[in-house]
């Protein structure tokens, strides 16, 4: 292998999710050993879990995912291919080159390097009827709080007392607090004193227009009768 060009490959596995979880372990331990007698190097494997599909494969709607990244020949590819083609409980598998070129003595593998576990079979019990998350799980089995109903008061403060009253009421019944004798007062100063309505203006009498005083037209009289007396 060592002669042969190393590459940086990731490959996703999508089992069936009804298959047995012996059937799930034997896969995942069968393609594990086939890496190890190729002389494949390992980097991570990640099990990702129930999922649902993007469409329907084989009339299933959920299946369970598997993520490898390892470096290995192009030679490898064709064996595995094989076998996950020839596995009954597969619903597609992909593979994808990363990086090309690579050399395993001088990769840092501490950087990348992270192996899960595969869940027991009681885990896989209660997996089988979960949602694609946990999310509608975790959020469906919280009791949604009453509407309208009053926020418990928070801590520090202090909770109403029920026996304060508010200002201006007393314990003794008629009993009438000064300000409410006040306010009583002016109200009926108010009734016994009717607003005066006020008076219309009266209206201004028009202005009389006086007429221009006239000559006197005696002037001219006045000289003809001092000739004639002359």
């Amino acid at each position: 292998m060592s002669e042969e060009r190393i590459r940086k490959y990731e490959t996703i596995v999508v089992t069936r999710s009804d298959a047995d979880h012996g059937a799930q372990r034997k896969l995942h331990e069968k393609l594990t050993g086939l890496m190890e007698e190729s002389g494949v190097r390992p980097i991570r494997f990640e099990y990702w879990g129930k999922r649902r599909l993007a469409y329907q494969i084989k009339k299933a709607n959920k299946g369970l995912y598997f993520y490898h990244t390892y470096l290995s020949s192009s030679s490898f590819l064709a064996e595995m291919n094989r076998m996950l083609k020839l596995s009954n409980i597969v619903l597609r598998y992909m593979t994808v080159m990363l990086k090309d070129g690579v050399n395993p003595d001088t990769y840092d593998f501490e950087s990348e390097q992270h192996f899960d576990t595969l869940p027991t079979e009681s885990d896989v019990k209660k997996d089988r009827d979960r949602s694609r998350t946990g999310w509608d799980e975790e959020f469906s089995s919280k009791p949604k709080a009453d509407e309208g109903a009053e926020a418990p008061p928070k801590d520090g403060d202090a909770a109403p007392d029920a026996s304060e009253k508010p200002a201006g009421e007393s314990d003794e019944p008629g009993a009438v607090t000064e300000a409410a004798e006040a306010e009583g007062e002016t109200k009926a100063q108010e009734k016994a004193e009717p607003e005066a309505k006020a008076e219309p203006e009266a209206k201004a009498e028009p202005e009389v227009k006086t007429e221009p005083e006239t000559e006197a037209a005696a002037e001219p009289n006045a000289d003809k009768n001092a000739e004639e007396e002359e």
